[in-house]
């Protein structure tokens, strides 16, 4: 997996974080209405005191979902910002790799061929140097 594939991971786990946090909001601000309802219900005279109640919570519902969404934004904004600044890592450890193999290739891999060949040929010449300095039969040496 790609640094992009994890950024986007990462977007996609803090965007469910958010919105179970805002289902959670919301089905608390349900239960709280339901209850105020049932108490305006049972006890008349509390009414007054249960709709000024009732608004208190809508008023914070609409807060926490201003908040909610100005949270969401700037978790986007980051989490964009994470995903550039990914991709630009990603590039240079990449030019950094080709970087260190033009290098390695240069600096070992070439030389170590070189020693290779020499090898090869010293070890050639001394089995030509033996093959002439044995003694022939017959009416040569």
């Amino acid at each position: 997996m790609g640094l992009n594939t994890w950024a986007q991971i990462a977007l996609i786990i803090i965007a469910a974080a958010i919105l179970v946090g805002l289902v959670v909001l919301i089905a608390l601000a349900v239960g709280i209405y339901r209850q105020v309802r049932g108490l305006n219900e049972r006890a008349r005279p509390l009414l007054n005191q249960a709709e000024g109640v009732l608004n208190t919570v809508k008023e914070t519902a609409v807060t926490v979902s201003e908040r909610a969404e100005k949270v969401t934004a700037e978790v986007g904004q980051k989490a964009e910002r994470v995903a550039v600044l990914s991709e630009q890592v990603a590039e240079r450890v990449a030019q950094r790799v080709d970087t260190t193999s033009a290098i390695v290739q240069e600096a070992i891999a070439s030389p170590a061929i070189n020693l290779a060949s020499l090898r090869v040929g010293i070890g050639k010449s001394l089995e030509v140097w033996q093959e002439l300095s044995k003694p022939r039969g017959g009416n040569g040496k």
